[in-house]
């Protein structure tokens, strides 16, 4: 009530950026962990190449951006009575 669509979509992409960003932290320390511990068990040579780290982090990004653009549409088609 009183915000603009653009003001919202603003919002709503900030807070899907911080929400990836904060999910691929802890996320990309555990899988460093876990390919150290394959590594350790098969003797494969596997590694977290920085080259991966970056393009999952950037598809991280782009499914959280796709989901705010999922729900900015339905937040458009909401009624404000309804919501509150």
């Amino acid at each position: 009530m009183g915000y603009t669509d653009r003001y919202l979509l603003g919002v709503l992409f900030q807070e899907s950026l911080l929400l990836a960003v904060l999910g691929y932290i802890p996320s990309i320390v555990l899988a460093f962990g876990l390919y150290q511990l394959a590594f350790t068990a098969t003797m494969l040579p596997i590694a977290m190449t920085s080259r991966r780290a970056i393009t999952v982090l950037i598809l991280t990004i782009v499914m959280c951006s796709v989901s705010g653009a999922i729900a900015m549409r339905k937040l458009r088609t909401a009624d404000p009575a309804d919501i509150f």
